[in-house]
C-alpha cells in the first residue's frame, strides 16, 4: 500500500484543510494517510467521516516535547476520545496560546504591530507568528523571523512549557495507541539516537519513522538496521504542511504492508511477529 503517515492540516500548521488533504491524496494514488497535526487532534472526526469508503484514514497525532532538546513523538491509532488526549490536548492548547501572548507582547514592544487575534489556528506556535509579520512585512521569510525574533536566539523567544518524549510516548499509549519517534536523523548525526530509543522503548516506544524528505539513502539504511534491532515499526511520512513546506504530499509514499497499516489504523498495542514490523 501507498501511505503518508505525517501530514499536517490548517488545524495546526499546515495550509489545507482535511478534506482537501483526503481529495488531493486520492487525486496521487495514495491507499492511505495520517493526519498528525501538532498537540491536536481537532481534524480527526471530519477526516474519518469525510476519508470512509475512499482510502484508509488513520487517527495521528505530533506531541512536540522536549527534554534537553526538542523531541517529536507521533501517535497512531489511540482513541482520540480518551481523558487522557482530550486532557492533553486541551492543556498544550492552553500553554500554546499563552506563550504565544507573550511572544506577541514582547514584538509590540519593539514596534512589531500584530494582535493575538489576526492569528488564524486553534492550536497557535511559532509558525503562525512568523508567517503574521512575514505578511505584514517586517521580516522578509519565515526563517528570518525566526532568526532575529521567534528561534531560542531570537530577541522575543519565550520558552515553551512542554511535555517529556517520556510522558508523550506513556499517554499514546494509555489511549490504546502506537507511539513512534518522529524524524530521528538528528539524533542520529549527535549519536545518541541508540540511547534515546533504548529509554523510549522502555515507556512504550513501538516505531521509528525511518523515511523521511530529509533523509538521504545512507540514513534510512543506518534507521532501518536501528528499527529492525530493536524490533520497532518502519514508518515513513512527509511532514507535509500544505504551501508553507518544501516537502510533497505522498512524497515518502513508498509501498508499506497491509497488515502494518490495519495495525496502526486500529492502534493495536503490539505486533505480533518481526514479520509485521
Amino acid at each position: 500500500m501507498r501511505a503518508d503517515l505525517h501530514i499536517h492540516t490548517s488545524k495546526s500548521d499546515g495550509t489545507d484543510s482535511v478534506e482537501e488533504i483526503i481529495d488531493k491524496a486520492i487525486n496521487i494514488g495514495l491507499d492511505a494517510v495520517a493526519i498528525t497535526d501538532h498537540d491536536n487532534v481537532s481534524a480527526l472526526e471530519d477526516g474519518e467521516r469525510y476519508a470512509k469508503g475512499k482510502l484508509t484514514f488513520i487517527r495521528g497525532i505530533e506531541f512536540s516535547a522536549y527534554s534537553n532538546q526538542e523531541v517529536h513523538i507521533l501517535g497512531y491509532g489511540f482513541d482520540y476520545k480518551a481523558d487522557i488526549i482530550t486532557e492533553t490536548v486541551d492543556t498544550l492548547i492552553k500553554k500554546r496560546k499563552a506563550r504565544a501572548e507573550k511572544i506577541i507582547e514582547k514584538l509590540n514592544a519593539k514596534n512589531i504591530r500584530v494582535d493575538f487575534g489576526e492569528l488564524k489556528s486553534g492550536c497557535i506556535g511559532r509558525p503562525h507568528i512568523a508567517l503574521l509579520i512575514k505578511e505584514k512585512g517586517y521580516v522578509k521569510s519565515i526563517n528570518e523571523a525566526f532568526d532575529l525574533y521567534l528561534g531560542s536566539k531570537g530577541s522575543c523567544y519565550v520558552p515553551s512549557g512542554r511535555m517529556t518524549p517520556l510522558e508523550a510516548v506513556k499517554i499514546i499509549r494509555e489511549a490504546r495507541g502506537i507511539p513512534v519517534l518522529a524524524h530521528p536523523s538528528k539524533f542520529l548525526d549527535t549519536g545518541i539516537l541508540p540511547s534515546l530509543i533504548e529509554g523510549l522503548k522502555r515507556y512504550g516506544l513501538m516505531g521509528l519513522e525511518c523515511y523521511y524528505p530529509s533523509h538521504d539513502t545512507d540514513t534510512e539504511r543506518r534507521l532501518c538496521f536501528l528499527a529492525r534491532k530493536n524490533a520497532l515499526i518502519i514508518t515513513q511520512g512527509s511532514d507535509y504542511h500544505g504551501k508553507n513546506a518544501a516537502s510533497a504530499l505522498g512524497q515518502m509514499s513508498r509501498d508499506i504492508s497491509e497488515s502494518v497499516i490495519s495495525k496502526l489504523a486500529r492502534g493495536e498495542a503490539r505486533f505480533k511477529t518481526k514479520s509485521d514490523l
